[in-house]
């Protein structure tokens, strides 16, 4: 598949989906694994940000909901930054929102509203992943 004029192959990418809600990250892991993607999800952000301190470099993306009971979304994604910043790298961090106020400024490659659409998500996952 070609995305921003670079071929990026969706069965060959990690991804981790961190969302509190046991039906979206069903949901998603479902769909994204349909498509060829390897998949693993977390239920809050503190076990994603003990994941990702022991995987650095597994996941080629980092889909997170904002709005999470303890370590939401933004602070995952500050946990993420980094990360990054000390393997001189960067984690392509997509935010998922069902609110109408979207996060400004955080540092999130793309934020997807829920309820996605779903032939709308590959590409758009697959596009923070090309740009960065």
């Amino acid at each position: 598949m070609k995305v921003a004029g670079k071929t990026c192959d969706q069965r060959a990418l990690n991804m981790l989906v961190v969302d509190d809600n046991e039906g979206v990250l069903t949901v998603l892991e479902r769909y994204l694994s349909g498509q060829g993607l390897l998949v693993e999800t977390c239920r809050d952000g503190l076990s994603a940000a003990d994941l990702l301190c022991g995987a650095r470099g597994r996941f080629d993306a980092v889909l997170v909901d904002i709005q999470m009971p303890g370590l939401n979304g933004c602070e995952l994604l500050r946990h993420i930054r980094d990360l990054d910043a000390k393997a001189h790298q960067h984690t392509p961090v997509l935010a998922l929102t069902g609110t109408t106020e979207l996060p400004t400024n955080q540092g999130f490659d793309a934020i997807l509203r829920k309820p996605f659409q779903f032939d709308n998500l590959v590409p758009r996952i697959l596009a923070a992943i090309t740009l960065s």
